[in-house]
Parts: C-alpha cells; structure tokens; sequence
C-alpha cells in the first residue's frame, strides 16, 4: 500500500479513535513508510492526544532507529499544547540521533513554555554527552528561555558539558536579569568547580560589574573569600581598594566586602566612599526654586513654569537632582564638587 492510500483511508474516517484503530491494521501493509511521513499522517487528526497515539504506533509499528532533529521539529508543528510536544519527545528520545547544542536550541523554538523547554532539556541533556558547551551556545539556548529561575535549571541541567570557565559565566550573568540569580549561578560554579583556580583581580570587577545592587556585590566577595583571600595577599591592595571602592560606592558594603578579604586598613580606608546624603523635597505646589541650595544656574525652566518635586542625592562629591515641573518635564542637575 502507498502511503497517499492511508491518508485518504484515514481522512474518510471521521472520530480519531476510529482512526487509530485503522492506522494499527494497516501500518504494516504501508511501503517505505518512514519517520518523515509522520507529519502529514498526524494531519489527518483532530486532537493532540490522538496524534500523540499515532505517533507511537507509527514509530512501533516500523521500527524505526533514527530520527533526525528536522523531523522532530516538523512533527512537533503539528500540536498545539506543549504537553503533548514533551510527551513526543519524550517518546522518540532512545532514537535520537546524537545531539549537537544547535539541535536542542531549535528544538526549544517549538515550545511556548519556560517549563516545558527546560523538561525538553532534562529529556535531552544525555544526548549531548562528549559534546562542550561554549558561551556562545549557553546565549543561544538563553534567548529561547525567558525567566531567570529556568536559566539557572538549564545551566543546572547542562553543566555536565558546559565549559567551566571565565568566559561562560560571564556570558551566563549577563543573560540573567536579577541580581539574586547571578548570585545564585556564582554560588552554583563555586561549587562544581568553576574555574576559580586563574581567577584574576580584574576579573573579580568583571563580575562586579554584572551586579547592580552593592549588598549583592559585597555578598558575592564573601562567596568568594576562598579565592580571593590567596589572590589579595599577591597584589596591590592600594589599587584593589581603589577599584573596589568604585565598583562598591556603599561605605557600609565596601567595609563589609573589605573585612571579608581582611584586606589592610590602611588602604581600607584610604578608599572608602564617602557616606551617601539623600535629600528629598516633594510637594504638589510651587517649589521656590531661588531659595535655599537650589541652583538654578543651569536650569531651564520656562516662565511661569513651576517645580513641584525635588530628589537630590548627594555623593562623593557630586550632586544629582532630579527636578519635575508642572509642565510635565523631567530635568536632571549634577553638579560637582572640588
């Protein structure tokens, strides 16, 4: 029997259960019938549960040994839930193929879900073994991902084959959004053996610089005391300070992240930052601004304008204020400070 025979016996069949009823009795009879013609088979059906059915007669009935990542993909398109995507893949996993890091990343672009990629991934990850993930294919697999929390299960999943080094974690900190989870991933490497060994001192401000918050970035020093502490006692601590100050512009973090590495007072305080002045005027009427240390010297308000809200942060030197006028415009002053 040819295969276009099947489809039109299947198309003349109107419930699906019927349908795979008939698909049992006639799949050995079919010529040549392979895993690429799975797809427009499963066309003939209504529900995900009935193709998922038919799926597992066909590749049962015809012994198949391989599969190929284009099929899978094409057989994927033809369900709607990702569930049942899962499920398939799930099934055809013994005969997969050995799997590159480009083939999970397309097979990934089939699914809606941060859950049900990172299932995908579980099924998958034994497929990759022999094969290193670089930072580049960490990106790739992360623009199919969405929140952080699955990016963390992913890099969890795959670290087996991931390439512990400098490089991939950065990679893998600046893909992530949340100052928490970058944590959590350097907490994660630390303790499978992440490259710490040819740690550097710039390198330390490398991740630095991924962090927003000055806790975090003083909780991660302390994540990395262990390291860190070898690697101080050999360098100059004057200049570390100095970049640690700059990277850490809280005096309370700073001192926290400097007592952790129990660095040299001397230099301790030499760079510690100065202690942060926030001065905040808000009002929902006229705010004078020629009075008091407003300067307005380089404002350019119009006529008849008026400011109704003032932040002013002052540090280090430096003064930042952010004024809002009744014209709806946002203004930022700096100023500075010999």
């Amino acid at each position: 029997m040819d295969i276009s025979i099947l489809i039109k016996s299947l198309r003349s069949v109107s419930s699906d259960s019927s349908k795979n009823e008939l698909l049992k009795n006639l799949i050995s009879s079919v010529l040549d019938v392979s895993v690429s013609d799975i797809p427009s088979i499963i066309k003939c059906y209504s529900s995900d549960s009935s193709k998922v059915e038919a799926v597992k007669i066909i590749i049962k009935s015809t012994n198949a040994k391989n599969i190929e990542v284009k099929d899978v993909k094409n057989i994927l398109k033809n369900f709607s839930s990702d569930s049942s995507k899962v499920e398939v893949v799930n099934f055809l996993q013994p005969i997969f193929t050995k799997l590159n890091v480009s083939d999970i990343s397309n097979i990934l672009t089939t699914l809606s879900s941060d859950s049900s990629k990172i299932s995908i991934i579980k099924i998958l990850k034994s497929k990759l073994t022999g094969s290193r993930l670089n930072k580049t294919d960490v990106e790739n697999i992360f623009k199919n991902i969405s929140s952080d929390s699955s990016k963390i299960d992913c890099i969890k999943y795959l670290f087996h084959c991931i390439d512990r080094n400098f490089n991939t974690l950065t990679s893998v900190l600046n893909n992530i959004s949340s100052d928490s989870s970058k944590h959590d991933v350097i907490k994660y490497f630390k303790e499978f053996g992440f490259f710490i060994s040819n740690l550097g001192s710039d390198d330390v401000f490398i991740i630095l610089e991924t962090i927003s918050s000055n806790s975090t970035k003083s909780d991660i020093i302390k994540t990395l005391k262990s390291i860190l502490i070898d690697l101080v006692i050999n360098i100059n601590q004057d200049v570390f300070c100095e970049k640690l100050s700059t990277s850490i512009n809280s005096r309370s973090q700073y001192t926290k992240a400097c007592q952790s590495l129990l660095l040299k007072d001397e230099f301790v305080l030499k760079h510690e930052p100065s202690e942060e002045n926030v001065f905040i005027s808000d009002s929902f009427g006229n705010i004078d601004m020629s009075m008091g240390c407003w300067d307005m010297s380089k404002s350019k308000t119009k006529p008849g304008v008026f400011c109704n809200k003032v932040h002013q942060t002052i540090s280090n030197g430096k003064s930042t204020e952010i004024r809002t006028y009744s014209d709806g415009r946002i203004e930022t002053i700096i100023t500075s400070y010999s």
